[in-house]
């Protein structure tokens, strides 16, 4: 019985570490960053060519100049070396 528990045990935590793994590498994937000087909500600012989504890591480059236009989803974070600046909606 004892062997039987410890086999389940070992399993579970395996499993837990796996998909803790998966978190962590789908958040280091989520990133923008700035390609050119644009509006927030326009797909051509950004390198990936689509506007940063819920949890990413965005990054405004120097020499960048970025308008937000639009509601953004919560980020992981904002890196602004370049100029965010606000559009009166």
């Amino acid at each position: 019985m004892r062997k039987l528990y410890l086999s389940i045990l070992s399993v579970l935590i395996a499993a837990f570490m796996l998909v803790g793994g998966h978190a962590v590498l789908k958040a280091q994937q989520a990133s923008s960053t700035a390609a050119k000087s644009g509006r927030w909500s326009d797909t051509a600012t950004w390198s990936d060519k689509k506007v940063p989504a819920e949890g990413a890591l965005v990054t405004i480059g120097q020499g960048m100049d970025v308008v937000l236009d639009a509601s953004t989803p919560p980020l992981n974070g904002l890196t602004i070396n370049g100029k965010l600046s606000f559009a009166n909606i």
